[in-house]
C-alpha cells in the first residue's frame, strides 16, 4: 500500500468530516435564529410578562448562588478551624 494513498484518503476524511461540521453548524444558525426571533416576538408582545419571567429567573439564580457562597464560607470555617 502506497502511504501517500493513506494520506490522501485520510486527508479526503477529514476535509468531507470538516464539510459536514460546517453544514450542521450552518443548520444550528438558523435554527437559533428563528428561535431568537420567537423570542423576540414574545417579549415584544408581552413586555409586563417578560420583565416578570426574567426578575423571577433572577431572584432564583442570586438564592442559589447566594447559598452557595454561604455553604462554602461555612465549610471552610469548620475546615481550617
Amino acid at each position: 500500500m502506497d502511504p501517500m494513498q493513506n494520506d490522501d484518503r485520510e486527508t479526503h476524511g477529514l476535509e468531507r468530516q470538516i464539510a459536514d461540521l460546517r453544514e450542521e453548524l450552518a443548520s444550528l444558525q438558523s435554527a437559533a435564529s428563528e428561535r431568537a426571533q420567537q423570542a423576540y416576538e414574545v417579549v415584544k408582545d408581552n413586555p409586563g410578562t417578560s420583565i416578570l419571567v426574567a426578575s423571577v429567573l433572577a431572584g432564583v439564580i442570586g438564592f442559589v448562588l447566594g447559598q452557595q457562597a454561604e455553604a462554602e464560607r461555612h465549610q471552610s470555617r469548620w475546615r481550617w478551624s
